[in-house]
């Protein structure tokens, strides 16, 4: 397993903590007093959290051909943390509103996942078939306003004389995760095939958990849904 020791020999110390049993995230956040702000997270153990400027100071370096991801959008942190026998690398990102869930923090996540996956593969320690990975997005529930049925999303669908990419791979996931609460990220989806890096960076297949936020500040067991995977 990756350890910080590992990291901050090569990278900024600032970048890496090594917490135990709670980590919190905080989203930035202008006027709203009532908007999801903090999430925090308990669970058994250590793990090491990545901070978001770390994959943020990244941004330049990276040339792409999907044009609906930017690359200057990234998620809120990630996480290594060893779970009972198993390795995980979780990506997480926290949005008030639920329509920003697929309206961005879908295409954030794929960035990130780049992002990191080609920092750790500098590390020895970094074996990709060793980790499982997932993404972690915490929103408020949909309001009666945004809680579109089926019917109505088609219809929606129609009045977009010429639907984008991004219009596609939203409404796409749009439906798994209101129904479901999860559902997988396929790289084809977001350009992954097109782009230029090497193919152990590129995300084939990412599960994504969706946790409703019952207050601006919160608190979620990550063991509980590391439990349930």
């Amino acid at each position: 397993m990756i350890t910080i020791d590992d990291l901050q020999a090569l990278y900024d110390t600032s970048y890496f903590e090594e917490r135990e049993n709670d980590i919190s995230i905080k989203e930035k956040q202008r006027d709203n007093p009532n908007a999801l702000s903090e999430v925090t997270f308990t669970f058994s153990g250590k793990l090491i959290y990545i901070k978001s400027c770390f994959l943020d100071d990244s941004k330049s370096i990276y040339r792409i051909h999907a044009k609906h991801l930017n690359f200057k959008k990234i998620c809120d942190g990630a996480f290594i943390i060893k779970h009972q026998d198993n390795l995980f690398l979780i990506w997480v990102e926290l949005k008030s509103g639920y329509n920003d869930v697929c309206k961005k923090a879908i295409f954030q996540l794929p960035v990130s996942y780049i992002k990191l996956k080609s920092h750790l593969k500098n590390f020895p320690n970094y074996i990709p078939n060793h980790y499982k990975e997932l993404g972690i997005i915490i929103s408020y529930s949909p309001q009666e306003s945004e809680n579109d049925n089926e019917s109505i999303m088609a219809s929606k669908r129609k009045l977009v004389k010429y639907e984008t990419v991004y219009d596609s791979i939203r409404f796409k996931y749009d439906k798994d995760i209101r129904t479901y609460q999860a559902t997988f990220l396929n790289g084809d989806d977001f350009g992954f095939n097109d782009m230029n890096i090497q193919d152990d960076l590129k995300m084939n297949s990412l599960y994504i958990h969706h946790c409703i936020a019952d207050s601006p500040n919160m608190t979620i067991n990550l063991d509980a849904i590391l439990d349930s995977l």
